[in-house]
């Protein structure tokens, strides 16, 4: 078929796990032992290596922001449900690498990217009710501390023996 045999980009002997950057264009990319700058191949490797680069750091993101939202109590178990299949998507996109194709791995990231906004998005969206609910609490908290403080002065207004 003309493509370059497994052990090309695997090794023969000396497997070693891979990992993200053996794809694209940086100093430990394994496209660069056999394309140059200026290649077709090399712009492949450069875009599917930012393309994955860019779910990455969505899902890293979103990650986060749902950290936050669970760390303070919120619930969150339906964004992190979309954390697990932007994950997934991920992986899948780098199974499509082996297409040695953009669009396959573009059009997975992009369905990654979809869905790691989504979870981004139920993260903020766990925050502002959080914030919501400190406002609530703090003007609650302030009325009841307005009626104690009333009770208290009818308390003493009553208990003030009449002149």
């Amino acid at each position: 078929m003309g493509e370059p045999e497994c052990e090309s980009c695997h090794g023969n002997h000396l497997i070693e796990a891979p990992t993200d950057d053996f794809v694209g264009v940086g100093e430990d990319a394994i496209c660069m032992n056999c394309h140059g700058e200026g290649e077709p191949a090399y712009e492949v490797a450069a875009t599917v290596h930012e393309e994955m680069s860019n779910l990455k750091e969505a899902m890293a993101e979103a990650r986060e922001i749902v950290g936050q939202a669970a760390r303070a109590g919120m619930e969150v178990s339906e964004a992190d449900l979309a954390l697990i299949d932007a994950n997934q998507t991920l992986v899948e996109s780098r199974n499509l690498v082996h297409a040695f194709a953009t669009v396959p791995v573009q059009e997975k990231v992009a369905e990654g990217l979809q869905i790691a906004t989504t979870a981004r998005d139920m993260g903020l969206s766990a925050l502002a009710e959080l914030d919501y609910r400190r406002r609530g609490l703090f003007v609650s908290v302030f009325f009841i501390l307005l009626l104690v403080v009333g009770l208290y002065l009818k308390i003493k207004q009553i208990e003030e023996p009449e002149k």
